[in-house]
């Protein structure tokens, strides 16, 4: 697994953040409605995406490259070409679900690969199954969009489905957007009962993007799920994290030490979810 808690940057140029302290906040904001009607019934609407607040403090004696980065990314001085913005790669994302939520969920009618088309019985806990929304044949080849990734690191594809055919397929690109890798998710030809299939490769030493496309005439397929390392534990269906663009707010910062004319401090960053 990662060395560090995250990165940030673009594909082929990932910082690690190194030094994040323990007890790192991360806060989900879901807007919502309610209002009650004139019989006093209460209806209540949440939005399918909930934009999350990273509040990093990094440890004493901050790396100076790492805070030169943040200060930079939050003046808008580094230039990303291919998403226009930073990337959050975390350390917790790839072990749950690096694919974004809106493709990780079939059920929310947002980004590249539309609405679910089925569902499919699929276990949400121990002991408990449910239909899930589920992708079907769109009769097209449909790819997501880029996701900045490591080099020379092993990840592992999964998925839920009970028919047979290709499901996904997987092109890396290193930073100058030539193709490196591809590899697919492919169900057996015998059909049956809803089953976790997965599938591993690990990125060539010049592996900076991943993106990942619906086939387009697959059997209809729930809960996919990408994952750094073996990914053992793939049957579950797990929430997309994804690795997502951010907008980093201006480091804060406790003066410690100027002794030396070396300045010690102690940084804190707010990093924001930003697009899809």
């Amino acid at each position: 697994m990662t060395a560090c808690w995250g990165y940030l940057g673009d594909g082929g140029a990932l910082v690690p953040i190194t030094g994040a302290q323990a007890g790192l906040s991360v806060s989900p904001a879901r807007p919502s409605e309610d209002f009650v009607s004139a019989l006093g019934v209460r209806s209540a609407f949440s939005a399918p995406r909930a934009p999350r607040t990273w509040s990093i403090t990094l440890s004493p004696w901050s790396d100076p490259s790492l805070v030169s980065v943040l200060r930079m990314a939050a003046a808008g001085a580094l230039r990303y070409g291919l998403l226009g913005g930073p990337s959050l790669y975390a350390a917790d994302a790839a072990a749950v679900n690096m694919l974004p939520d809106y493709i990780a969920d079939p059920s929310i009618p947002l980004g590249e690969w539309g609405a679910a088309s089925g569902t499919v019985n699929a276990p949400i806990a121990y002991g408990v199954s449910m239909a899930l929304p589920a992708y079907g044949s769109t009769g097209a080849v449909v790819w997501s969009r880029y996701l900045p990734i490591l080099p020379g690191t092993l990840y592992t594809l999964s998925a839920i489905t009970a028919g047979a055919g290709t499901l996904y397929s997987v092109e890396i690109r290193n930073a100058a957007m030539s193709s490196v890798l591809t590899t697919a998710l492919t169900s057996p030809a015998s059909a049956g009962a809803p089953r976790a299939l997965s599938t591993s490769f690990t990125t060539p030493a010049d592996g900076a993007w991943l993106r990942i496309a619906r086939g387009a005439t697959m059997p209809a397929s729930t809960g996919p799920r990408l994952v750094e390392g073996a990914g053992a534990d793939y049957w579950y269906w797990q929430p997309g994290q994804g690795v997502p663009l951010v907008q980093v707010l201006d480091p804060q910062y406790v003066i410690q030490s100027t002794a030396g004319g070396k300045v010690r401090a102690d940084f804190t960053v707010t990093l924001q979810e930003v697009g899809l």
